[in-house]
């Protein structure tokens, strides 16, 4: 896996825990390893930084089975989403809690329920 750039993105859910995501392609090939993810829209601001607006969130059993065709990524580019933010996670009780947490938070407009 290729990322687009060193720096991770660090979403929150709304017990404020941090939650490190690596930023990729959609173009990327992507490792047969389990965790969340997300369809974000990458934007530069104006600080010479960039901000990510969480157009869908996820979780996988294997990233690599996961994307080969993904059935919320015509939403998600529709309206912008321009990378993909994955943070290995191998427990599965662990990868619902966080993925229901952080869907809760951002309630990313192609996810069909917000929890």
């Amino acid at each position: 896996m290729v990322k687009l750039t060193s720096t991770n993105v660090v979403l929150k859910d709304k017990s404020n825990n941090n939650y490190s995501f690596s930023i990729h392609s959609f173009e990327d090939e992507f490792k047969d390893e389990s965790g969340i993810y997300a369809f974000s829209k990458r934007e530069k601001n104006s600080t010479e930084g960039f901000t990510h607006t969480i157009l869908y969130i996820g979780m996988a059993e294997s990233f690599k089975k996961r994307f080969s065709s993904h059935h919320k990524e015509e939403c998600a580019t529709k309206k912008g989403a321009n990378c993909i933010l994955l943070m290995p996670t191998p427990a599965q009780k662990e990868r619902e809690r966080i993925e229901k947490e952080l869907i809760r938070f951002y309630k990313p407009s192609c996810n069909e329920v917000h929890v």
